[in-house]
């Protein structure tokens, strides 16, 4: 599942270049959210530390490799890990009998 999403990723962003592409933020790629969010609760500890921070590289190396800024990149994966997040919390919610929540996310 991680190489997919690496995959995933590196496939979105490969030949993007500030010059002629605005990329699209990494926040809003609902379904790579969702993905990195699901993975994510279904781990623990190290292995999830470990499986973020890869994923968190990749995003920012490739959007960087592109021609993103690094500073520009490294925002875009800081607001994509709070949209993972989001996620994760929605779900959390989600499975609470008798609770009715809706998303919240600007």
């Amino acid at each position: 599942m991680e190489q997919r999403l690496i995959r995933c990723v590196g496939f979105m962003v490969q030949n993007m270049s500030s010059a002629n592409v605005r990329t699209f933020p990494l926040d809003r790629q609902t379904v790579l959210v969702r993905e990195v969010a699901a993975r994510l609760g279904r781990l623990h500890g190290d292995t999830a530390t470990s499986f973020w921070k890869a994923t968190a590289r990749e995003l920012l190396d490739k959007a960087v490799a592109a021609g993103c800024d690094a500073a520009s990149a490294a925002n875009d994966v800081r607001r994509f890990f709070a949209a993972v997040q989001d996620e994760m919390h929605f779900k959390a919610d989600d499975a609470a009998p008798g609770q009715r929540r809706t998303r919240t996310r600007p």
